[in-house]
């Protein structure tokens, strides 16, 4: 019989906490301090192992923008500090106050070398990853299920965005202040009415987290969870005959996170006239089979979730859990002399309103009524319930979901699983954890002795099996992925050093048009919406206008002063030739000469090649000698000419002459120029629409299309489409004619 048991059957006091802190831990408090050193160092080094070769990364994407503003804009640091209701310079309003000042500060250490500012987001890694380490020692009291949890955080893949990334800093900051915030509220309730500090110690660090990011608003919901999951509900429903002011008190706990969060969208709506953020209509709509799968697949990484391979890997994992779970229950009931059939009993008492409910070890409190209430009654030598396990998995699942939701409304990106990663860092560290409490009533060896007979527990090294797998497959996929982010870097340097090389100077220039810059590196940034900050940064000129595009494109405005390059991944091409022939365009539009002319008076129209036909053949053409082309336009119709083949350089005007029955107002019709191409829906076009005189009288229309950023300078106009609408009856067409500007094209050079 146990010595516990011992007391009991002797009347002794069952809520003395140092007797069974004496009876139940092992005596090595004296090394805590140690271990809790060692396992902080460990996941030090794992996160430095992977991610400390960030440092010879690039400026990539927004951060020109950040850098560009810091240098040009915004050098002060009172004007940082007011930084709070300006667009971003990517079309986006924030309140990130603290993240702005931080960008200030690393600038006056670092400057514009991206060594310093890549340290700093690992540096941030680590404190959060030590924070989850933290977090996850207090949900289950074990500092090697906390260390696992740290490890799985500290190495996850999806973390090479936010980490490589500078302007990823922004999820850092909020991260470490929502861990923060939650490992002292966590500490303040399993410390009572002692830990008045740690309370409101995680009221300041909520008030700094909404400084830094929107999603931090979601923490209140976070702190009640926890809540939930140490048995809150149960509190209530136990004590509130006893106690009528419980509800009060828990809502007098959470009520000052509620209303900092309501001062906090007060004062948006004031800055903003609204809640601010994305407000273009890509962040604003909802896919939530996008949102689901994109943010449960990089969760998951490098593991698939779909199709066979996502089926073995689910059941390798059910497997696992019910082949260690068995184990050592088997283990327990062998140690302690229990039969097969034999039954644990479960908890009896109700939990005091201070306590945790799922604290099998928690010390008497006195009752209401000053009367000490006993602890629960387990089997003799018996194992207690995994309580901390599940409140832990429980507690990680319920925050992943919760920080999750407030993303939403936003196009899915990984960054943006960096804080509700934690929680899945919290819920795998309790499906590899021990699900039985690691240290054994009855057993009165020594810690070192009872240890070193662990080691030789199937289950144990089930587990240690696993969480190697696991902490080896992360380390590898996540050392992959920060490889791409450092190859996004070396595009970004050379495409950069090649646009030095080829244009040494913009004296005479101030605007640039690239073709071919890439915009990400298998998912790593490049350069998205930074192209123009970036080409300002590397000429150190804010005045300079700069633009990435598909396909060089036909420009009308700014033609001496605008370079036209290519990318090629090799090297750098500087359009000379375009910059030469469409000032020459600009120079001939107005001498344009006939290109192709059809004459409906003096041919018979027909759906053969080299005449105009309608592609639908509905009927509505008709050909009257010696008069035109007669289309029967009660309802909409449609022309389309013969093919042919036209630069989109020297595409000029269309002439129609044709009349309409009288009908006492003006009628819109289209032209649309089409280019070549294998795919007719996705090639180029213009569109122009032009007004129709419905007075019963001829007239020449003379349509010109918009060329410019519609074609690009190396399409070929295939066809011509006229579009009649609908109510005009009939309409008699004469001639259709084609004009081109007589400009000398020259194609690019390849």
């Amino acid at each position: 019989m146990s010595q516990i048991s011992q007391s009991r059957l002797a009347g002794g006091n069952p809520g003395n906490l140092s007797q069974i802190d004496a009876l139940e831990k092992p005596n090595n408090h004296q090394f805590a301090p140690l271990f809790t050193a060692i396992w902080l160092f460990l996941i030090a080094a794992a996160v430095m192992l992977v991610f400390a070769i960030n440092r010879r990364g690039a400026f990539l994407a927004d951060d020109y923008i950040i850098i560009n503003q810091l240098t040009f804009t915004h050098t002060s640091f009172f004007d940082n500090l007011t930084w709070f209701w300006r667009d971003w310079g990517v079309g986006v309003q924030f309140y990130r106050p603290w993240i702005r000042l931080f960008y200030y500060f690393q600038f006056l250490i670092f400057g514009d070398t991206p060594y310093g500012w890549h340290l700093f987001s690992v540096f941030l890694h680590i404190i959060n990853s030590w924070l989850v380490f933290g977090l996850a020692w207090k949900l289950s009291r074990r500092k090697a299920a906390g260390a696992v949890a740290g490890l799985i955080f500290a190495l996850q893949p999806v973390h090479a965005e936010p980490v490589s990334w500078i302007s990823g800093q922004t999820d850092l900051w909020a991260t470490l202040f929502v861990l923060a915030s939650a490992y002292c509220w966590i500490t303040f309730r399993q410390s009572g009415s002692q830990g008045v500090r740690w309370y409101w110690g995680s009221v300041g660090l909520f008030t700094l987290g909404l400084l830094c990011k929107e999603v931090v608003i979601a923490l209140p919901v976070a702190l009640l969870a926890y809540d939930f999951v140490t048995g809150g509900i149960d509190r209530i429903r136990q004590h509130d005959d006893q106690e009528p002011g419980l509800i009060g008190r828990m809502i007098k706990l959470h009520s000052p996170f509620w209303l900092i969060l309501l001062l906090y969208f007060v004062l948006r709506f004031v800055l903003f006239q609204g809640l601010g953020g994305y407000t273009s209509d890509p962040g604003q709509k909802i896919d939530l089979v996008l949102f689901l799968k994109s943010n449960l697949s990089w969760l998951a990484q490098p593991f698939k979730l779909g199709g066979t391979s996502g089926l073995i890997t689910i059941g390798l994992v059910l497997a696992f859990l019910a082949l260690a779970g068995v184990q050592e229950r088997e283990r327990h009931r062998l140690r302690h002399g229990l039969s097969m059939d034999e039954k644990f009993t479960q908890p009896t008492r109700p939990a005091q309103p201070d306590e945790e409910l799922d604290d099998p070890y928690a010390a008497a409190r006195p009752a209401p009524d000053g009367v000490v209430v006993e602890l629960p009654s387990y089997h003799e030598d018996g194992p207690p319930v995994p309580y901390y396990s599940l409140r832990m998995a429980g507690f990680g699942f319920l925050w992943g979901v919760t920080f999750l939701l407030p993303t939403v409304l936003s196009l899915p990106a990984e960054r943006f699983t960096y804080l509700p990663s934690a929680g899945f860092a919290l819920f795998l560290s309790a499906a590899l954890a021990t699900f039985s409490h690691d240290t054994h009533l009855g057993d009165t060896r020594s810690g070192w002795r009872r240890r070193f007979d662990y080691l030789f527990d199937l289950g144990l090294w089930l587990r240690v099996s696993a969480i190697v797998v696991v902490l080896g497959v992360y380390t590898i996929s996540a050392t992959n992925r920060v490889q791409s982010w450092l190859d996004a870097g070396t595009s970004v340097r050379h495409i950069l050093d090649l646009t030095k090389a080829v244009i040494p100077g913009v004296r005479n220039f101030d605007r640039f048009i690239s073709e071919g810059v890439p915009d990400s590196n298998n998912e790593a940034l490049i350069f998205r919406t930074g192209y123009r900050d970036a080409i300002q940064w590397l000429y150190k000129n804010n005045s300079l206008d700069a633009e990435k595009v598909d396909r060089l494109p036909i420009t009308v405005d700014r033609l001496r002063n605008t370079i036209f390059l290519e990318y090629r991944g090799d090297r750098l091409i500087n359009h000379q030739e375009i910059q030469t022939t469409l000032t020459q365009r600009n120079e001939l539009r107005k001498q344009e000469k006939s290109f192709m002319m059809w004459d409906f008076t003096k041919q018979v129209p027909s759906v053969v090649s080299g005449t105009w036909f309608e592609p639908g053949s509905t009927g509505a053409l008709q050909n009257r000698e010696n008069i035109g082309l007669v289309v029967q336009a009660s309802r909409s119709a449609e022309l389309q000419s013969p093919e042919i083949t036209l630069s989109a350089v020297q595409l000029g005007s269309l002439e129609i002459t044709m009349r309409a029955d009288p009908k006492g107002r003006a009628y819109r019709g289209e032209v649309v120029w089409t280019a070549g191409g294998a795919n007719p829906g996705s090639a180029a076009r213009s569109n122009v629409s032009f007004d129709i005189m419905a007075d019963g009288q001829y007239h020449t229309y003379k349509v010109t299309p918009e060329g410019n950023n519609t074609f690009a300078y190396a399409d070929q106009v295939a066809r011509v489409q006229l579009k009649i609408p609908e109510g005009l009856d009939e309409v008699i067409i004469q001639k259709i004619e084609q004009f081109q500007i007589p400009v000398d094209y020259k194609p690019t050079q390849r």
